[in-house]
């Protein structure tokens, strides 16, 4: 191969180099119009918008309106919204275990109180002394045997009539307040391309 052949591949070369679409050297691939990607860095590539919310005038981004349209937001006429995928975990639309997804819609939460219905069954102690009563006043004391002769007061095993006793006999415990429960996540970048393939509808 002559020097000529070689200057002229290696000029060529760096002609489509520069010449290539932004975000196809940066993504490795020609994206469909509004297509959604994670990057690993702080920027979303050029071409592409961060999935962030953002409000953006219809005339400017009208191939992407026509694909979004206003399931994310905007007031459809001079506006529409991007979707807002920060600390967001995506879902399938369609039929789920928790209900139907349709695209657009948001679900979920990332703190909870529990109730006492979600709690599970469970039992109480309460605590008595093994001997007499020392005192007439409840203050500061445990419930006792009794002094003396009288009117027997306890019956062993299980009650068979169990009959609630006055709110307060025992104290509640617990101040409901919400716990986490945000799953184990990592933070990407979501990027939304404004630019490429318009998708073809099916």
């Amino acid at each position: 191969m002559t020097i000529q052949r070689i200057l002229a591949l290696t000029g060529a070369a760096a002609c489509l180099a520069v010449h290539a679409p932004a975000a196809h050297a940066q993504t490795g691939f020609d994206p469909y119009l509004g297509q959604v990607a994670f990057v690993g860095q702080a920027q979303c590539p050029q071409g592409w918008y961060e999935a962030n919310g953002q409000i953006l005038q219809i005339n400017q981004n009208v191939a992407l309106f026509s694909l979004l349209s206003t399931q994310y937001g905007g007031n459809g006429q001079t506006t529409f919204a991007l979707p807002d995928l920060r600390g967001r975990a995506l879902v399938g639309t369609g039929s789920t275990p928790v209900g139907p997804y349709v695209t657009g819609q948001s679900g979920g939460q990332e703190t909870a109180v529990m109730n006492i219905s979600q709690m599970p069954a469970h039992t109480h102690n309460l605590m008595a002394a093994d001997r007499p009563g020392t005192t007439n006043s409840p203050a500061g004391a445990d419930l006792a045997e009794q002094s003396g002769t009288g009117v027997n007061s306890y019956a062993g095993g299980a009650p068979t009539s169990p009959m609630p006793m006055a709110t307060g006999i025992i104290g509640v415990t617990g101040d409901a307040q919400p716990f986490n429960i945000v799953q184990p996540s990592l933070g990407m970048r979501y990027c939304i391309a404004y630019t490429g393939i318009y998708p073809p509808r099916p």
